[in-house]
């Protein structure tokens, strides 16, 4: 296994944007990379991603791919940071991002 120097090194040429270090004990990665995910309302308390921005980029979710998220707007917010929170592994080891935020987009 390569040491915390190592992996932290391999992990800064494949992601370029924001920082991330080796968590040795959770055998993970703790990422501190700004992410704004958007949801928006598509029927009464039901809701789907449109779009993540992160680094500067904006990417947009297909609508037909998206599976609906379904609760209160509040609830369905903290699904959504949870499911993207942990959604991204490099090298087998999770990827754990800490500054997600999701907001209601009124552009649908």
């Amino acid at each position: 296994m390569p040491s915390k120097t190592e992996l932290e090194a391999l992990i800064a040429q494949k992601w370029t944007l924001g920082n991330f270090i080796f968590d040795e004990v959770r055998q993970c990665f703790l990422g501190n990379m700004e992410i704004v995910l958007y949801i928006a309302r598509i029927a009464e308390e039901t809701y789907r991603l449109v779009g993540t921005f992160f680094g500067g980029y904006e990417v947009w979710e297909d609508e037909e791919h998206e599976t609906p998220y379904r609760g209160a707007e509040q609830e369905v917010k903290q699904k959504v940071v949870e499911a993207r929170r942990m959604g991204e592994e490099f090298m087998g080891y999770p990827i754990v991002f800490s500054g997600i935020v999701c907001r209601l987009s009124e552009e649908v």
